[in-house]
């Protein structure tokens, strides 16, 4: 009897292993998490022009913080909570205009703008390695069924 061939798998890609696409969701999350951490305590570094703008930072990175504490946690099965903080990250970038940041300080819009993009990056590549990590076991499961018999 000939010995099992093993098939290549790719860290990261669509044959990736489970373990290696929870590693990378884990760490975009905690990309997030230190992300949600600056948001929520820049309006004591940054001016944010009244309270309207600190409250908004203060909340929204207050559940950046706890939504990727979550996500980091079990990253598979959280997934739309990452979809989530993309939706967050776009208040963030939104709210630069919304709350009139740009007219009040350069430093505070120019990090909204940025950060809230990184983590709507972020929250959407980390959607695409779930869906990834959903598909990768039944695939190799049926792909190693195939090649046994």
């Amino acid at each position: 009897m000939a010995p099992a061939t093993r098939l290549p798998v790719h860290p990261g890609g669509p044959g990736g292993t489970r373990t290696d696409l929870r590693h990378d969701i884990r760490l975009r999350s905690a990309l997030v998490l230190l992300v949600g951490a600056w948001l929520a305590v820049s309006p004591l570094v940054l001016p944010f022009g009244g309270p309207a703008g600190t409250w908004s930072q203060v909340g929204v990175g207050t559940a950046l913080v706890v939504l990727a504490a979550v996500r980091v946690a079990r990253p598979v099965r959280t997934a739309p909570l990452g979809l989530l903080n993309g939706a967050l990250g776009v208040w963030v970038v939104v709210s630069v205009f919304a709350l009139h940041l740009q007219t009040v300080s350069a430093p505070a819009w120019t990090s909204n703008f940025f950060l809230g993009t990184l983590v709507v990056l972020l929250a959407v590549s980390g959607a695409v390695a779930c869906s990834f990590a959903a598909a990768a076991a039944p695939l190799r499961v049926r792909l190693a069924r195939h090649v046994h018999r």
